[in-house]
This record gives C-alpha cells, sequence and structure tokens, in this order.
C-alpha cells in the first residue's frame, strides 16, 4: 500500500511513490493493487493518477475502488 501524509499533498510525492510498482516488477511480483476514492484524492491517492499510471478499472470496495495492474 502506497499513503504519504495529508500534509504533504499535492506535491507530486503519490505519482513517485508509483515509481515503486517497478521496485514490485524486478523483485518478481506478479501484480499491485491501489485502494484511491473514486471521486477525490486522499493519502491513498486519486483515481485518475492510477488510471494514468496503467492500472485498470476495478471493483468498488464501498467508499473506494480496487485498481490492479498485472506485472
Amino acid at each position: 500500500m502506497l499513503l504519504h501524509r495529508p500534509c504533504f499533498k499535492r506535491q507530486g510525492i503519490g505519482r513517485r511513490l508509483l515509481d515503486a510498482v517497478e521496485h514490485a516488477r524486478t523483485s518478481g511480483a506478479s501484480a499491485v493493487e491501489a485502494y484511491p476514492h473514486a471521486d477525490k484524492g486522499d493519502d491513498m491517492g486519486s483515481l485518475e493518477a492510477y488510471v494514468d499510471a496503467g492500472f485498470g478499472p476495478g471493483r468498488s470496495a464501498g467508499k473506494r475502488q480496487v485498481v490492479r495492474l498485472s506485472l
């Protein structure tokens, strides 16, 4: 799970944390998942940021969406 403190919102940190996906890939992971809000960003990032990074649309999980990137 990629998290950052709310005081660091809107500074591009969430996008930089997505670089951890490359680490997961080279470490042998088969997929990564994220759980952003569909309509707003929070400490787990915005849905748009994950879709832009190649994560596929997923299923609803309460107030969040589950998005997945196969590696």
